[in-house]
């Protein structure tokens, strides 16, 4: 970790945001193979991620690749943990709704209302699912392992 991901992990917003005005690497990664903008999106942290977008990070950033390493793209890492409002930043920044990781995985695949706490997430997920659509995701994409978006997605889109 760089002091900036244990800044964002940590929900430390002012100390991150004091590390990126003093020089930090807005475009390292961690051990796990996260950049801070992927970092920012996994906590859901609005403020870090308007705040390294606005100062040119990379809206795709990732490890390419084969490595188990690579494809931790923001956006799907943003679907992955359900931070809606983030990914709906990352998508109205220009993000590749498309972009796979290292097995195939798109962020389309990683909402799964499985994965939901209350109706009002679902439909949240659900939005956001149109959304990736509507911005050119293809909904019958496949990984790897010949997996697709979750069916209780596909059937609350009505596809």
């Amino acid at each position: 970790f760089t002091p900036l991901h244990w800044a964002i992990l940590n929900g430390q917003t002012e100390a991150a945001l004091l590390l990126m005005e003093q020089g930090a690497d807005l475009e390292a990664f961690d051990g796990s193979g996260f950049c801070p903008l992927t970092t920012a999106a996994i906590r859901g942290n609005l403020e870090v991620g308007q705040a390294l977008l606005d100062q040119g990070v990379d809206v795709d950033r990732h490890i390419p690749g084969d490595g188990f390493e690579s494809g931790y793209a923001p956006l799907k890492m943003a679907c992955n943990r359900q931070e809606f409002a983030f990914a709906r930043l990352l998508i109205e920044r220009g993000a590749d709704v498309n972009l796979s990781d290292h097995s195939g995985y798109t962020p389309l695949m990683m909402l799964d209302p499985e994965d939901c706490e209350s109706e009002e997430e679902v439909a949240e997920l659900v939005e956001l699912a149109r959304l990736l659509i509507e911005k050119g995701a293809d909904p019958d994409a496949k990984n790897s392992m010949n997996h697709g978006m979750p069916q209780q997605t596909r059937e609350r889109l009505g596809l």
